[in-house]
């Protein structure tokens, strides 16, 4: 059996995601240029974006956001009235990306005190690609491939799932369909309006030997819950440990990937 834990040093990491959607604060313009002030040291670029609201919602329509970014893109903060988002593309541990996600977190409360919680998340996208000579069915469990009927070739599909555990869901979504696009289009979204306008943005699609392997634990409240820092803080980390958890279980992936990735 391959040690699982640790630091995998060929990760097939592409992005994480965490957010945290509270009750609206509608003095969030007036304040972001304090807050863009506060956080310019480790996310000095700004792009002003509009979020289109789904029909319905008790803030439907459009509303701005503030995407605060690092000089090299690979981290970027969301503000919005009802939201704090972070990805990145440069991810190694956890105890890094949290402390990013602290700062964030801190000088938002710095001006607005406390957050009402509706929900958190924290999402893991993983661009699984097999080695020439290889299978992508030496690195992921055989329930997680689109199954095999005689007289038919099998060309890919989309497998997906939604656990429990305590009070947390975990949706995982697998893809493994030759000419698709390798993010999610909801994170590509994130990732094209972090680039500047006019620029040119180029992305490749999935070959035979790639696999998307996308896991978003999320935490959902009946009603808005009063939280403090720590408390959210708390709350994500214990996000992470479900997708993490189920990413190195025995039952997802395979030995073989994980000896490919920690190089041995």
């Amino acid at each position: 059996m391959t040690l699982r834990t640790g630091i995998l040093h060929h990760s097939p990491l592409t992005h994480v995601v965490a957010s945290v959607r509270f009750a609206p604060w509608a003095r969030l313009p007036n304040k972001i240029a304090e807050i863009q002030d506060e956080m310019r040291e480790i996310a000095p670029l700004m792009n002003v974006i509009q979020i289109e609201h789904l029909p319905g919602a008790n803030n439907s329509g459009k509303s701005d956001a503030w995407m605060l970014m690092s000089s090299d893109k690979s981290y970027c903060f969301q503000f919005a009235a009802d939201q704090l988002l972070m990805f990145t593309t440069k991810y190694t541990r956890f105890s890094d990306f949290i402390g990013n996600y602290d700062k964030a977190l801190s000088v938002l409360l710095n001006h607005m005190r406390f957050v009402d919680v509706f929900n958190m998340g924290v999402r893991y996208i993983d661009k699984i690609t097999a080695k020439p000579g290889e299978r992508i069915s030496q690195y992921i469990a055989d329930s997680w491939l689109l199954p095999q009927v005689a007289e038919y070739a099998s060309v890919g599909g989309n497998i997906m799932g939604e656990y429990r555990k305590d009070d947390h869901r975990l949706r995982v979504s697998v893809q493994s369909l030759p000419g698709a696009l390798p993010i999610p289009h909801d994170i590509l979204g994130l990732t094209m309006m972090a680039q500047q306008p006019n620029a040119e943005f180029q992305i490749s699609a999935t070959t035979p030997n790639d696999l998307i392997l996308d896991m978003d634990a999320v935490t959902l409240h009946e009603s808005a819950k009063r939280m403090d820092k720590a408390n959210v803080l708390s709350g994500l980390r214990a996000l992470h440990d479900v997708a993490n958890d189920f990413f190195r279980h025995p039952d997802v992936l395979t030995d073989h990937a994980f000896r490919t990735w920690k190089g041995e």
